[in-house]
């Protein structure tokens, strides 16, 4: 850490903090992808590190914090790398790790927590693994697959390593067809198949769970007359719904990946630059990027995924 400047080193546990973590995930993924090989991300979170800090005091948990850092920098190998996230969060980048090695180092730091105490306390951790390319291939996809993972290790008993699967949350019902839902299909049906000079519709399907929103959208693609409209679906979850402009990004993503470097052309660079800011790979198809400008400005990002 020696050549790395002190606004990237985390004051309390002296790993490395969040913004180097932002600064350097993207290249660690793209070397990955470069080179054609693995890479896994760890994301560990203290149980119950909250009921330290309310026993004991801050100054306490803040010990807590150092040891543990300590430990985790001294248990993982040379070349892995680990930031502090935040609070109680750390997070270990494995480069040429698959999961299943991954997984091994993730049971070991759980068995070694055991057997020993950080500042006279004994504690356990939750743990979420992600691993590139077969959880995704953007930095975002590979996080945010590790934090649902975590989020699943603390949901069923904390203490472990997580596991997630998707589940299959199409609604089915008995009937083939709708019961009493076409003036709602007409309606839909007119905006989609109907377009103004600007080329865009949009229509907004919300109620309570369970009402058959999902399976209303899908009568209306199979009937959909325009063959030029691309239909996107995705499962809203704790994490998506988090993620600023999510469904926005999701459409740029798609369009982007189908049509590559075309499908940007003719856009404002003042545009683009906004859609980098929701978008990071968007960032390579730009040149002299200002990369000084952080604040996002709402106006032209509209304009942009317009």
């Amino acid at each position: 850490m020696n050549n790395i400047g002190i606004e990237y080193i985390d004051d309390l546990s002296g790993l490395y903090n969040r913004r180097y973590l932002n600064r350097t995930a993207l290249e660690y993924i793209r070397e990955a992808g470069l080179k054609k090989s693995f890479l896994s991300v760890v994301l560990i979170d203290l149980d119950h590190f909250k009921n330290i800090n309310d026993t004991y005091g801050h100054s306490v948990g803040d010990d807590v914090l150092i040891e543990y850092a300590a430990f985790l920098r001294d248990l993982l190998r040379k070349n892995d790398t680990v930031y502090r996230y935040g609070g109680d969060e750390f997070i270990c980048i494995l480069p040429d790790t698959r999961y299943k090695q991954a997984a091994r180092i993730s049971s070991r730091i759980l068995e070694q927590c055991h057997s020993r105490e950080f500042s006279k306390i004994r504690l356990t951790c939750s743990i979420g693994i992600a691993s590139f390319p077969i959880d995704g291939q953007d930095w975002i996809s590979i996080f945010n697959t590790s934090d649902r993972r975590l989020y699943s290790a603390k949901r069923h008993g904390r203490d472990r390593i997580g596991a997630f699967r998707k589940e299959d949350r199409r609604l089915t019902t008995p009937t083939r067809e709708i019961v009493g839902r076409k003036e709602e299909m007409d309606k839909i049906s007119d905006v989609i198949n109907h377009t103004d000079d600007t080329g865009m519709r949009a229509v907004c399907v919300s109620g309570e769970i369970g009402i058959g929103k999902t399976r209303l959208v899908h009568e209306i693609v199979k009937e959909s007359e325009d063959e030029d409209i691309t239909f996107l679906e995705s499962n809203l979850s704790a994490t998506t719904r988090s993620i600023p402009y999510y469904p926005f990004r999701e459409v740029v993503r798609s369009v982007f990946r189908e049509k590559g470097r075309k499908s940007i052309e003719g856009i404002p660079q003042a545009f683009l630059i906004e859609l980098t800011k929701i978008i990071p790979e968007l960032s390579d198809e730009l040149v002299d990027l200002d990369k000084s400008i952080f604040m996002l400005d709402k106006f032209r990002l509209y304009e942009g995924i317009r």
